[in-house]
């Protein structure tokens, strides 16, 4: 007969093989949980960076934005400061200055937010192109000057931080990596669209 101690120490036995099976489903459970919640956040955050990318896109899309930019990507470029002041200033045309201001401020947020890692430089470059760097090309100089008047450095870095990314990464894998590809894509999918339609 089974002594009344080897009953207890049996139970004892089970209860602490049922503590430990329910301690591991637990955290098997909580781990699950965690991954879930984790891949939940990640694609929210994917979905603000692309709600926050369409919000931004739209505006350079929009004609307002187009027609400051060709005012002022093809217009007159003041040689110095003075001339600047003299045909763009604040105090002698503030209408002016206000165009100049957004369409420059367009490239300080784009930038700003390829520093802080809410907007991806392939993106970016795909639909941008170099506007961001033909712009800077023509303003850089009168930047630096604005920049040397107001007492502030940082004044428009961040568009200098993305024209800066931009130049090497068009030169080093927009142009001769994305395009070439998207030529191929391009090309393998006309072959497959006139394959289905004969």
């Amino acid at each position: 007969m089974i002594e009344l101690s080897t009953i207890r120490d049996l139970v004892a036995i089970f209860g602490v093989i049922a503590g430990f099976s329910y301690y591991v489903l637990t955290v098997r459970a909580n781990q699950k949980n965690q991954a879930l919640t984790l891949k939940s956040q990640e694609h929210s955050l994917e979905t603000r960076k692309t709600a926050l990318m369409m919000q931004l896109f739209q505006e350079i899309g929009s004609p307002e934005y187009w027609e400051r930019y060709t005012r002022y990507r093809y217009g007159k470029t003041p040689e110095t400061i003075e001339e600047f002041m003299q045909e763009y200033g604040p105090e002698t045309n503030p209408t002016t200055y206000a165009e100049i201001s957004s369409y420059w401020y367009t490239y300080v947020i784009v930038g700003s937010l390829l520093y802080d890692n809410k907007l991806d430089l392939r993106i970016i470059a795909l639909n941008l192109g170099d506007l961001p760097v033909r712009a800077w090309d023509k303003w850089g100089h009168i930047i630096e000057h604005l920049r040397e008047s107001y007492g502030w450095e940082g004044a428009w870095i961040a568009w200098e931080y993305l024209v800066s990314q931009l130049r090497e990464y068009i030169d080093t894998e927009f142009n001769p990596i994305i395009v070439k590809d998207m030529r191929q894509r391009i090309k393998s999918e006309s072959i497959t669209n006139t394959d289905l339609t004969t």
